[in-house]
């Protein structure tokens, strides 16, 4: 997590907020220490347990679940890795969908 924060502040031009949900690795002492010394660079929001629906991430899930397994079931590990990376690089690629997330009315919140 610290590693992918390092990354993300690097590139950003202005502070980065960052929504996770309660997963131990969220939590972790060493995040915390880094969460403060970069406070003014990154802040993460823990989202309340059994919240999913208010977790952005689920949209991106959905999408790419139902984007994975439209032309089939992989059949190996390989294959559903393979498949992921493409799908979530095509994603990347559509800024216009990724804009969409944020509009659905249950995590709007995060838009602003």
């Amino acid at each position: 997590m610290i590693d992918f924060l390092d990354r993300l502040i690097r590139v950003a031009k202005r502070k980065v907020i960052v929504i996770a949900d309660g997963h131990p690795v969220h939590k972790g002492r060493r995040l915390k220490q880094w969460l403060e010394e970069h406070r003014l660079e990154c802040e993460l929001v823990i989202l309340p347990g059994y919240a999913v629906e208010l977790n952005l991430d689920e949209l991106l899930n959905q999408d790419l679940k139902s984007s994975v397994f439209w032309s089939g079931c992989p059949k190996t590990r390989e294959e559903l890795a393979s498949q992921t990376r493409s799908n979530l690089r095509e994603t990347q690629k559509r800024p216009n969908i990724v804009r969409a997330y944020f509009q659905e009315k249950h995590v709007n919140y995060a838009a602003r």
